[in-house]
């Protein structure tokens, strides 16, 4: 638990002056869980060092899948990605120029077994291995980055992040700048945005009349709503809302059950849900 608080700040506690407290780490509702693992780990108001190496592994694996994935959307091609990149770079290209070579080296091998690559299916498979090496090469340069700045972790003065402080940042960044100009921007990308924040926007808007009315004079409709919600939710809330301790706010508790129920959806069931309860 410890390692998966990648942001320390609270709710009430962001502050842009630090990567680590920039974006919201956890509800005020939890400080108490929090402080409780901090004491436990002797991290205290610091990261879990193990937390820059899941931060790392985030960010290498989605600079590149991002782009697999705009390979295989036909967005754009397997040879105009490795030029794009190799363009974006402020640095040496030594290992982008590995891995494309590996890659290559890879399909050319197949061709032994008479496996004949042509036009997508040849761009994916590229792209596929490229993603391997990748994967598998600023892995190394991040351990690397993890090793040297060590000692700055456990002291609690490391402020930065592993992918940005490795011999590999250059390729990475690249990477990373050419999926949001190119990938992200793309038709098909833009319209699952669109559809993903409709879907959002009505299942809080819907959810939020259930529990807002809930405790006060609910109506049929509202305590319908309500009941929809999963049954876990519903009695950790009915738990903070009885609570003579209570040090937040009832409608602060009933914002936090909206927001942990359907933060719990995946894509799949929050668009199935949609659907059903719109009749879409």
């Amino acid at each position: 638990m410890s390692a998966a608080c990648k942001y320390l700040a609270s709710s009430q506690e962001i502050d842009d002056a630090c990567h680590e407290t920039k974006t919201l780490g956890y509800f005020s509702t939890e400080s108490d869980l929090v402080e409780k693992i901090r004491q436990e780990t002797g991290t205290g108001k610091h990261r879990n060092p193990i937390t820059y190496i899941v931060e790392a592994c985030d960010d290498i694996v989605y600079s590149v899948v991002d782009l697999e994935d705009g390979v295989k959307k036909g967005v754009i091609g397997w040879e105009e990605m490795v030029n794009l990149v190799r363009k974006e770079m402020d640095a040496d290209a030594s290992i982008l120029d590995d891995c494309e070579k590996l890659s290559k080296d890879l399909i050319d091998r197949s061709k032994k077994y008479d496996i004949e690559l042509t036009g997508k299916n040849q761009d994916e498979a590229f792209v596929q291995a490229f993603r391997v090496f990748y994967i598998g090469k600023l892995a190394d340069s991040v351990i690397r980055a993890f090793q040297s700045n060590y000692q700055d972790m456990i002291s609690g003065q490391y402020h930065g992040e592993l992918y940005k402080d490795c011999d590999a940042s250059g390729l990475i960044k690249a990477c990373k700048a050419i999926g949001k100009k190119y990938v992200y921007q793309s038709t098909e990308t833009l319209k699952l945005e669109i559809m993903g924040y409709r879907v959002i926007h009505d299942l809080m808007a819907l959810f939020w009349r259930g529990a807002s009315e809930k405790g006060k004079d609910t109506k049929n409709f509202e305590n319908k709503i309500y009941k929809l919600m999963s049954s876990n939710y519903r009695e950790i809330f009915k738990r903070t809302i009885e609570d003579k301790a209570q040090r937040y706010p009832a409608d602060y508790c009933r914002l936090q059950l909206v927001t942990d129920y359907i933060c719990g959806m995946t894509d799949t069931y929050a668009c199935s849900l949609h659907k059903d309860l719109t009749h879409g």
